[in-house]
C-alpha cells in the first residue's frame, strides 16, 4: 500500500479539517422525538437516518422487544421514546454528539461522549506532537463514511526496529496508530511482516491507551515514548505467541466461515472472499465425503489458522478493491486480530485431507 509524503499528509489533514461535518453534543433528555426519524432540540427540528434512530433508541434504553410492542402506534412509540429519555432508564450524565451531513443536514452519525467532545483540530495537534516527539512520519490516514465520524492515522517509524517471530518471520515492530472520533483518541501499536514482494503486510493492531480529554498530565503520558510501555511489550509478545500457535494449528471449517465473513463485511466481493478463504468449497467437499451432519468446528480445513489470518490481512493491507484511505482496512485488521486471539477449535477433527499430509 502506498504511503504519503509529509506534504501529502499536510494537504490531506487540511482538507479533512475544512470539510468537517457539523455536530452538536447532547444528553438524552435534551433530544425529543416528534415521530419516526424526526427529533427536536429547543426550537430546532431535524431528521435522522435509520441507523441513528436505532442508536438513539439504544441510548435511551429501549429494547427491540419494547419497540416491537409499540410499533402499531406511532404516537405511543414516540411518547415511549420521550418517557425513556426522562426516566431512570437513562443515565443523564451520558452524552453523545449528533453529526449531520453537510449538504442535506440529515443527522447520519452518532458518537458517544464520555466527557466532552474532542475536536478534530485538537486531534491533529496530538498527531503532530506524537510524531515529532517520537520520530515518526504519517504513513496514511483512513476515514469513515465522512471524517467527522472517525479517523485512523497510521505512523511509520523514521528509525525502524525489527524482530523475528518464533516461526522466523521478520517484522517491523516500532509501529503505532491513533484512532480518533469525537469521543476519544486511542493509541495502539501494530506490526508489519516483511513477507511480500509488493511491500510489507500489516498484521495486527492492539490498543495501548485511550484518552477522553486533553488534561495536561493525561496528554503528556499519552505521547511519551510508547516503546517503553509495558503494554507495548506485552502486545508484541502476544502476537508472537499467537503466530506460533496458529502456525501449528489447522483451521476448522467453522473458523474459515468466520474469517470469510470478516472479508465480506468489509467490502470483499463474495467470489473474492471464497477464493481467498474457501469455506463453501471445503464444506461441500465434506458433505460429499459423508459428513453432512458433522459439526463444522470439528471439520479440519487444509490450511492453518495462520495462513487463514495471512490471507485476510494481505487483503486488508494490499487489495486494490479498497481505497487506500478506506477505514474498512482498519476495521478488518481489528476483527481478524480478534479472530486470531480466540481459542482454536478442538484438535480432534474429521479430516478428509489426512492423506495429503
Amino acid at each position: 500500500m502506498r504511503t504519503m509524503t509529509h506534504d501529502a499528509y499536510v494537504a490531506k489533514r487540511d482538507t479533512l479539517l475544512a470539510e468537517q461535518a457539523p455536530y452538536r453534543t447532547f444528553s438524552p433528555n435534551e433530544v425529543f422525538a416528534l415521530g419516526e426519524n424526526r427529533y427536536q432540540v429547543g426550537d430546532t427540528t431535524f431528521a435522522v437516518t435509520d441507523v441513528v434512530q436505532t442508536q438513539l433508541d439504544a441510548i435511551k434504553g429501549l429494547s427491540k422487544r419494547q419497540l416491537k410492542h409499540f410499533a402499531d402506534s406511532e404516537t405511543s412509540l414516540t411518547d415511549m421514546r420521550n418517557i425513556f429519555a426522562m426516566t431512570s432508564c437513562v443515565d443523564n450524565a451520558t452524552r453523545f454528539a449528533l453529526v449531520a451531513d453537510g449538504q442535506s443536514m440529515v443527522v447520519d452519525g452518532l458518537v458517544p461522549i464520555k466527557q466532552s467532545a474532542l475536536p478534530m483540530e485538537m486531534f491533529f495537534n496530538v498527531v503532530d506532537m506524537f510524531a515529532d516527539k517520537n520520530n515518526f512520519e504519517v504513513a496514511r490516514i483512513e476515514t469513515a463514511t465522512h471524517a467527522t465520524l472517525g479517523l485512523v492515522v497510521i505512523f511509520s517509524p523514521i528509525h525502524k526496529e525489527y524482530d523475528v517471530f518464533a516461526l522466523n518471520d521478520k517484522f517491523l515492530k516500532n509501529c503505532f496508530y491513533m484512532r480518533w472520533n469525537l469521543g476519544g483518541i486511542e493509541l495502539g501499536n501494530y506490526v508489519e511482516r516483511l513477507v511480500c514482494t509488493n511491500g510489507m503486510m500489516e498484521v495486527s493492531r492492539h490498543n495501548i491507551a485511550t484518552i477522553h480529554d486533553f488534561a495536561d498530565n493525561t496528554l503528556s503520558q499519552f505521547i511519551s515514548d510508547p516503546m517503553t510501555s509495558p503494554i507495548t511489550v506485552k502486545n508484541l509478545s502476544n502476537i508472537k505467541e499467537l503466530a506460533t500457535r496458529a502456525a501449528d494449528t489447522q483451521a476448522s471449517i467453522s473458523e474459515l466461515h468466520s474469517a470469510q465473513a470478516i472479508l465480506t463485511r468489509h467490502g470483499a466481493p463474495a467470489d473474492v472472499a471464497e477464493q481467498l478463504i474457501p469455506y463453501r468449497t471445503l464444506l461441500e467437499q465434506y458433505k460429499q465425503a459423508g459428513f453432512s451432519h458433522y459439526p463444522a468446528k470439528k471439520m479440519k480445513a487444509d490450511i492453518s489458522a495462520w495462513e487463514t489470518y495471512n490471507r485476510v490481512t494481505d487483503f486488508a493491507s494490499h487489495s486494490p478493491l479498497l481505497a487506500d484511505d478506506d477505514m474498512n482496512r482498519s476495521s478488518m485488521l481489528q476483527e481478524i486480530t480478534a479472530w486470531l486471539g480466540q481459542p482454536r477449535d478442538i484438535k480432534k477433527y474429521a479430516d478428509i485431507f489426512i492423506d495429503r499430509t
